[in-house]
């Protein structure tokens, strides 16, 4: 029978229940929790981008019982929403896939695992000739030349990802290369290509990132790549900054729903995956609760802390 089957190899549906009991307890959950970490699109975020009231009051919650919560995203520092980078809750953000760790009070980086320049630059030689993007994060910025901005507007990209991505890239004129060259850091890159060039375009991409053998890659969609330094993720800035706080992982919550959280969910002891994750997600957390559109991130902290 599946239920004498180990937790690895149950069918996922029935994995999801059983790691959503929770929501049928009336009893307190028991758990310590000190401090938070969540991704911020598909989990904390609604579809549109906007924070629902449920998950504003929890931060306020955490807030006022002096529990950090750290946003966690693969966006740069100033693509963060404003609201949450604002919010007394909020202390420490780390961005970029894991890259950087920030004091949002101080304006200080207090971590950085970031990409070689001549790494970003052998990468670019490699893919200069394929149909993608090749965005380069700096600063706490996210940038793209203009020529391949244009070339993103033509691809189809899943869900509402395509239009973020063109509001939130600075586009400049020129070649990548020249580019790259002038930084004096880069955080990340990331390289975005067409849902129905898949086929064609992703082994050349990994045969690219290969070859080059520096770097770590993940994606928070089903298109595209992450491309961060080797041994660079959310898990290992959660482990930094636990230990840079004097904090347990045990008990660390962490949310998330894209394979970019994969890691951070199955390191924090409270790893929460969103209903709306992956597959790879759903599996890597402990406990599962209700989408994003549900306000799944404040339900679960609010059975969990109230």
């Amino acid at each position: 029978m599946s239920s004498a089957l180990p937790d690895n190899e149950l069918p996922l549906s029935e994995l999801v229940a059983k790691k959503q009991i929770w929501m049928k307890s009336s009893h307190p959950s028991n758990l310590q929790v000190n401090i938070v970490f969540s991704d911020m699109d598909d989990t904390l975020l609604s579809n549109d981008k906007s924070i629902s009231d449920k998950n504003l009051e929890v931060l306020d919650y955490l807030a006022k019982q002096g529990i950090p919560f750290v946003p966690t995203s693969g966006r740069a520092l100033s693509l963060l929403p404003h609201e949450v980078l604002a919010h007394p809750a909020s202390r420490y953000a780390i961005t970029a896939d894991g890259a950087t760790v920030n004091d949002l009070r101080t304006e200080e980086v207090l971590y950085k695992s970031h990409v070689k320049k001549e790494d970003a630059l052998a990468l670019f030689e490699l893919m200069k000739d394929l149909p993608v993007t090749f965005d380069v994060f700096s600063g706490g910025r996210a940038y793209t030349d203009n020529a391949r901005r244009e070339q993103m507007k033509l691809f189809r990209l899943p869900g509402h990802h395509k239009e973020f991505m063109l509001q939130s890239r600075i586009p400049y004129e020129g070649s990548p290369r020249d580019f790259i060259a002038a930084l004096d850091d880069i955080e990340r890159l990331g390289s975005y290509w067409s849902e129905d060039m898949d086929a064609q375009v992703r082994p050349r991409v990994e045969a690219a990132l290969a070859e080059v053998g520096a770097f770590s890659v993940t994606s928070s969609m089903g298109v595209g790549a992450e491309i961060l330094a080797k041994g660079t993720s959310k898990g290992t800035a959660l482990l930094w900054l636990c230990k840079h706080l004097g904090l347990s992982v045990a008990t660390a919550a962490a949310f998330g729903d894209a394979d970019n959280d994969k890691e951070m969910l199955a390191t924090a002891g409270i790893g929460v995956a969103i209903g709306n994750g992956n597959e790879n997600v759903l599996r890597a957390a402990r406990f599962v609760t209700y989408s994003n559109e549900e306000s799944g991130e404040g339900r679960f902290l609010e059975w969990a802390l109230l």
